[in-house]
């Protein structure tokens, strides 16, 4: 199996990035600092807690249930396609 798996820290990277925010930006969206986001998307903070992934979801404006199909679907056998945003339709 050579498939490229994607990470919780690229895929902060990409949608942090797809809305032209600074790793600044977010950290002060998600009530986070700039140094922990670095090591987020660095791969050096690996396990994270729940409550940190609803403030870094809260930052992109993202439910944490979109975060985490994002995430899934990135990461299905067979995927070639960049992470998508969110959509703007509210989830019941």
């Amino acid at each position: 199996m050579n498939e490229k798996i994607l990470t919780l820290g690229t895929l902060v990277r990409t949608l942090r990035e797809k809305k032209a925010y600074s790793q600044d930006d977010l950290a002060w969206k998600s009530n986070s600092s700039r140094t922990f986001l670095q090591h987020v998307e660095r791969g050096r903070k690996r396990d994270l807690r729940l409550s940190t992934i609803e403030k870094l979801c809260a930052g992109l404006g993202l439910s944490v249930c979109e975060f985490l199909h994002i995430y899934y679907c990135s990461n299905e056998p067979g995927n070639t396609n960049k992470p998508q945003g969110g959509s703007n339709t509210n989830h019941v």
